[in-house]
């Protein structure tokens, strides 16, 4: 299969015969050795799978599936109800709220297989935000990805990349980061982590307020491991808060919440904060 990085860790592959295309977090592997018992070489099942809500539902949800057409009512079964989980999340936002959402979007691997996930963001109360993830294969230029929107009638997404938006009296900056240990890293690690200081640094100066957050995907603390020259540029700018994703699941455990050196940082991955929206600012605009 191709590019299987994306089943490091605690993910599984979702289609084995499909190049590895997504994942299903949160699998046991009887369940996803099911899948893959029923999957045809065309990414089809002729059969339902069943499957039960977290486990304890007494009833089975039946889930036919076709990896080519995108079924939102199969996906959030497989995915243990998550899409189910966003939109009661969102549903206590107002149009005129904005969400910032750090990073692995879609497992589109091109913004045209991506659509139906941008969609669904779309549908969602309020106006969004989105910052690259290290799964985010569908994201291109910020030309690209503003026609495509304009195309599709895609009005509430904003890209935030080499960019920041105003808030209030405060500017929202961001990237993606990246993990990078100087006795471990590559040079190509080194090279990442070099240009995602120049883009935040970039997303940083764009801005017009003193105040400033920072939302990144990847975390620049974790455990005892530190990206030490995106923790520098942060201090550098006196950045008053740093939200950050890419967590998830025993991992959770490692992440740090909490103040350094003035800023506080806080893990908003999704099920960290069982899909409900952190507040972060609450302004009035009146």
């Amino acid at each position: 299969t191709r590019d299987m990085k994306r089943g490091e860790g605690r993910h599984f592959p979702w289609v084995i015969a499909m190049n590895g295309r997504g994942i299903i977090d949160d699998m046991s592997g009887e369940e996803l050795a099911e899948i893959i018992r029923q999957i045809d070489k065309n990414g089809k099942t002729d059969e339902p799978i069943y499957y039960s809500r977290d486990g304890v539902d007494p009833g089975f949800l039946p889930l036919p599936w076709n990896i080519n057409r995108f079924d939102l009512k199969t996906e959030n079964g497989l995915l243990k109800y998550d899409v189910e989980k966003i939109e009661d999340g969102f549903s206590t936002l107002k149009e005129d709220d904005l969400t910032v959402l750090c990073g692995d979007i879609s497992w589109g691997m091109s913004l045209e297989e991506s659509e139906e996930d941008f969609l669904f963001i779309e549908r969602l109360p309020g106006k969004k935000l989105i910052l690259k993830g290290n799964h985010d294969f569908w994201f291109s230029t910020a030309a690209k990805m503003n026609r495509f929107f304009e195309e599709k009638g895609i009005e509430s997404i904003r890209i935030l990349n080499n960019n920041s938006f105003e808030y209030g009296d405060f500017d929202i900056c961001g990237s993606r980061g990246w993990f990078f240990e100087e006795n471990k890293g590559t040079d190509h690690d080194k090279k990442m982590v070099s240009r995602e200081v120049q883009r935040i640094e970039m997303s940083i100066n764009a801005g017009k307020h003193d105040r400033k957050i920072l939302f990144l995907h990847y975390p620049p603390v974790f455990g005892n491991y530190t990206c030490d020259p995106i923790l520098e540029l942060i201090e550098k700018y006196r950045i008053e808060r740093c939200y950050y994703g890419h967590v998830h699941g025993d991992g959770i455990r490692y992440a740090f919440n909490g103040n350094r050196n003035g800023t506080v940082y806080t893990l908003v991955s999704a099920d960290f904060i069982n899909f409900k929206p952190v507040c972060v600012e609450s302004t009035d605009f009146s």
